[in-house]
Parts: structure tokens; sequence; C-alpha cells
């Protein structure tokens, strides 16, 4: 069989393509969406395991899932430099220049034509980009919010050593197991008073409400199943079996663990929470959260003092 008829849209082996191009799909989405600093498939691209045509294909896929933006597409390419240097010219020098002119085609592009999330971008006051996913009637985050200082550009304190997270009474942040290389995939945690301050979102964002929450977890499906499609597929971050786990919607649920108020830092790996905005006394609020070993999606009320993590939804 010739590979012209072997590639047309209904053939056995385009079918399969299909298939296997859209688990990669979902992987890379899950996995490295906006994370310039995660390779994993643009360094496969180059494996001698892939023929030529394949790494045309991969490369497609590759460039609507990480590179909406210039910006990252000139990352992407740098890093693969090394790679490059390290191959035959004579063999791949052809399809380096398809993969670039397919990474560069892409720019801009925020919707992936194929029915996928419509992701936006954000910016706060410190100049952090984060992508934002239109899921329903709404427009998230998909990453964890990590700014340091309030939008009217005001520092919001940093839990050191020294401080006793139980007395705390006005607003802090910190990062998991007080390490800032933690928040490029994770963001920071954030106590409940920080949220109270109305400040932490960029402007023209904020905190959801606990009804904001529902609403999201509504369109998903309900409480039972909505996990899932918030979470990143992979279990190079989240704990096995990362049960139901999709991406489906794009939000990219990453594990972030928490601080209680006992000041010991717990679970990364197998929990987000998500504070919300809403009171349930005087001296706890709402929060969502996912965990590793099922697909729901949960509400819980739990001390204001406890740090958590922040995502932002459109005004």
């Amino acid at each position: 069989m010739s590979l012209k008829l072997a590639l047309q849209p209904h053939s056995p082996v385009s079918r399969i393509l299909q298939n296997v191009l859209r688990a990669i799909r979902s992987y890379a989405k899950g996995l490295c969406f906006h994370r310039p600093n995660s390779l994993i498939i643009p360094i496969f691209l180059w494996s001698k395991m892939l023929p030529c045509y394949m790494r045309l294909f991969f490369g497609k896929i590759v460039a609507r899932v990480f590179v909406p933006k210039s910006k990252l597409c000139v990352k992407i390419i740098l890093a693969m430099k090394n790679s490059l240097e390290k191959t035959l010219l004579t063999r791949r020098i052809l399809t380096g220049l398809i993969l670039i002119v397919s990474l560069l085609s892409a720019c801009g592009d925020d919707d992936d034509g194929n029915g996928g999330p419509d992701f936006q971008h954000v910016q706060d006051i410190e100049d952090n980009v984060y992508p934002a996913v239109a899921i329903g009637s709404q427009v998230w985050m998909a990453d964890n919010l990590k700014v340091t200082k309030y939008n009217d550009g005001t520092d919001i304190p940093y839990k050191t050593d020294n401080d006793n997270v139980g007395s705390l009474t006005t607003g802090a942040f910190s990062y998991y197991n007080k390490d800032v290389a933690n928040s490029s995939l994770y963001g920071a945690l954030y106590n409940w008073h920080s949220i109270a301050t109305g400040k932490l979102c960029p402007s023209g964002w904020h905190v959801p409400s606990d009804a904001e929450w529902s609403t999201l977890i509504n369109f998903l499906g309900g409480e039972d199943i909505a996990g899932g499609p918030l979470k990143v597929i992979t279990t190079a971050f989240w704990n096995a079996p990362n049960e139901g786990a999709t991406n489906d919607s794009g939000f990219s649920a990453m594990p972030a663990g928490y601080l209680y108020d006992n000041s010991t830092y717990y679970s990364l790996g197998n929990v987000t929470h998500w504070w919300t905005s809403t009171e349930s006394d005087d001296d706890s609020a709402w929060d969502r959260y996912v965990t590793y070993k099922d697909a729901k999606a949960l509400k819980g009320e739990y001390s204001k003092k406890v740090f958590y993590s922040c995502r932002c939804v459109k005004d």
C-alpha cells in the first residue's frame, strides 16, 4: 500500500494515526501547555525512531499545543538547538525546517481548530503570564496564581520559618516547602485573608465565589466526575493512578499540595485545593479540591489560616 493511499482520511492507517495524535496532543496539553521548560515532546520529535512524515505530524500537534505566542515559538526552537547539533544534517535538516515552519505558523493561534479548549492569556502586576481558558460561560486561568504583590502594587507578606501560620490574621503567601522553584509548576499558596482583600487577581479578574465554582463543576458533569476534565493527565506530577484525568476542559489542574495551619506542608502530588471567596463562618471558608485517587471535584470547609492554591475567573 502506498503512503498516499494509507493516509487517506478514512483508511485504517489514518484512523490509527489520528488516535495516536489525539493521545499525544492530550498528553502534551496536560503536561507542557505554556511550560517551555518542559520540553519532553519537542525533544522526542528528534528521535531516530521517527521517520520524517511522523515528525511532521507530531510537529503540527506540538505547534498547536505548545505555542500560541511567538515568544514561546522562539524558546522551543532554541531549546532544540543542542539536539539538532547532534544529528546528521543530511537526514534531518528538511524535517527540522518543516517543524520550525509548523511551529511559527501556529503562533498567535489560540484555538486548535478542532473543538478543543479556547485559550487566551492574562498578565498579573508582576508580568507573570497565565493561559486562560473558556469553559462554558466562564473564562478561567489555566494555571495557579503565583503573584507576590496585590494588584495595587503592595507586597503580599511571605510566610517565613519564624511565622506561626495558625496565628496569622492578615494576608500572606508561601511556596510549597518554601521553595520558589515549585511556583513554576504549582503556583504559590495563599491564606484566605489574602483572598479577602479583593486585590489578589489581576484587574478585570477575581477569585471565584463558591457559586462560580459550582457553575464550573456542574458544567463539567457534577462533583462525581468533574475532577477528570480538570486534571492534567500525566502521572509525572500527579501520583498514580490520577484516576479519571483527561484535562478535556483545558483547566490543567496540578497537584500543588497545601500548607496547613500547623505550619506543615502536605500532599504535593496528591491533591490541589483552591480557595473560593465565600466565607462559611467567621473562622472558615469554602474551597474546592481534586485528588489523585478519583475523578471527583469536591467542596470543603477549612480554616482561613490554611494556605491553598488560587485560580482567578474573568469578571
